[in-house]
């Protein structure tokens, strides 16, 4: 079984599902200084938009089902109804629970490496 194309093809909704709510994004906009908060909380909805591979940190195989230790650099874009308010770089890093083709447990997932910038512009 080849972990890294497993994790690719089973992975990647799962995990950007996760990071798509409002709630995930006022999370990892939490402790960034620069952020006008007002903005934040007129933010309705949230789209990955770009990702980079997901990267496999460890693995391990028991019977029927694979645990896997993951890294997922991702740009979320934050809107508030057609107007995109901020766009995020982060990276999530977390394990998951896998089958041959599907995601039974997402935990411990965090972010790293969050940039955010303020794309709104006022006339």
């Amino acid at each position: 079984m080849d972990i890294q194309e497993l994790a690719e093809d089973v992975l990647w909704d799962e995990v950007s599902d996760y990071v798509e709510p409002v709630e995930e994004f006022q999370k990892m906009v939490k402790n960034i200084f620069y952020v006008d908060r007002d903005k934040v909380n007129e933010v309705k909805w949230c789209e990955v938009f770009d990702t980079e591979e997901i990267i496999v940190l460890d693995s391990k195989e028991h019977e029927d089902k694979v645990e896997i230790e993951f890294e997922m650099p991702f740009i979320l874009s934050a809107w508030n109804d057609e107007t995109q308010l901020f766009r995020v770089t982060s990276c999530v890093h977390g394990k998951a629970e896998l089958t041959q083709d599907e995601v039974i447990k997402l935990e411990g997932l965090e972010y790293t490496d969050v940039e955010v910038d303020s794309v709104y512009l006022v006339f």
